[in-house]
């Protein structure tokens, strides 16, 4: 449950934590900041209305490697892009991992709960999401306050890399089974 809730926080980083990356790199206009973090939500759109596509050849675990390694992949991009071209294709390469998660869970979810539960199970999927954008705050800003929001971001996105390489583990052990 815990690592439900961690995958939301990172799902919001952009939204909650954008703000204060783009003003770190001088990109303060509240227009052009809200460019940038509506980006995300697009690609993060575009890319939910394609997860049926994707999850045709794409299994939970390897749904989750995606997930894992586009987020961890594009904060730290985000973090350490050194222009607004840099900053955009961190925010396409978040926006895909973003994009795709909400229905990854959800599908799965209702693969694994008794028909039922469904109700209870979705609620209870939907209450995390909710949560991640009270815990980043909680979480994040102690990061960002104490060794800055290149910090934040790099370490939230090394910890998605990680989670990317356990779920890549997991699929390995599973086929030597």
């Amino acid at each position: 449950m815990i690592g439900g809730w961690y995958y939301t926080i990172g799902m919001y980083m952009m939204v909650i934590q954008g703000p204060f990356l783009l003003a770190a790199k001088g990109i303060d206009a509240p227009s052009a900041i809200g460019r940038y973090i509506g980006l995300s939500s697009l690609v993060g759109a575009v890319c939910s209305a394609f997860y049926g596509f994707a999850r045709r050849w794409l299994g939970f675990r390897q749904m989750f490697v995606l997930i894992s390694l586009a987020i961890g992949i594009g904060l730290p991009l985000a973090a350490w892009a050194p222009g607004g071209g840099w900053i955009i294709l961190a925010i396409v390469v978040i926006g895909i991992g973003i994009g795709i998660i909400e229905p990854t869970v959800a599908s799965q979810l209702l693969l694994v709960t008794p028909e039922p539960l469904h109700d209870r199970a979705m609620g209870v999927n939907v209450a995390a999401m909710f949560l991640g954008q009270f815990l980043n705050p909680l979480v994040i800003a102690p990061l960002r306050d104490g060794y800055g929001i290149l910090f934040a971001f790099t370490l939230t996105g090394l910890a998605f890399v990680t989670g990317g390489a356990l779920f890549m583990l997991s699929l390995a052990r599973r086929r030597d089974s």
